[in-house]
């Protein structure tokens, strides 16, 4: 029997990462990473459509003004993407964001194969989120 790494088992190893960051630990506020959900950027990415929802995800979404933002990336979250059928996407990887003074200042795709398509999808997130930063 084959098991996939899929939505839940990423959610859960993000919230570990998170909660076990010392400075989560110690004071939520000085939080300076944030490892993020995968339904959080799949609803960005494909529901968040005009400025009313740009907005809202704004006031719900805190970002680190300084330190770094861990985002799952899977391949059925580029824009465009058949959405709609659920864990219809095939591979994950990592982007990096590292933001210093509220702006994003440099990013990193981690993907473990060559042409998988997540390049893109990692594109089309960072070049959405730019309009939150």
């Amino acid at each position: 029997e084959t098991a996939w790494l899929n939505d839940a088992c990423i959610h859960f190893y993000m919230n570990i990462l998170q909660y076990s960051s010392t400075e989560t630990k110690n004071d939520p506020s000085t939080q300076h990473h944030r490892f993020v959900d995968p339904s959080v950027i799949s609803f960005f990415m494909h529901q968040c459509t005009d400025e009313d929802d740009m907005e809202d995800f704004k006031k719900g979404f805190e970002l680190p003004t300084d330190g770094k933002l861990f985002i799952p990336v899977n391949d059925n979250m580029r824009l465009g993407a058949n959405w709609m059928i659920p864990n219809s996407g095939n591979h994950w990887s990592l982007l990096a964001i590292v933001m210093e003074k509220g702006s994003a200042v440099a990013a990193w795709h981690f993907d473990s194969m060559r042409s998988s398509g997540n390049i893109k999808a990692a594109g089309d997130i960072l070049n959405k989120l730019s309009s939150v930063f």
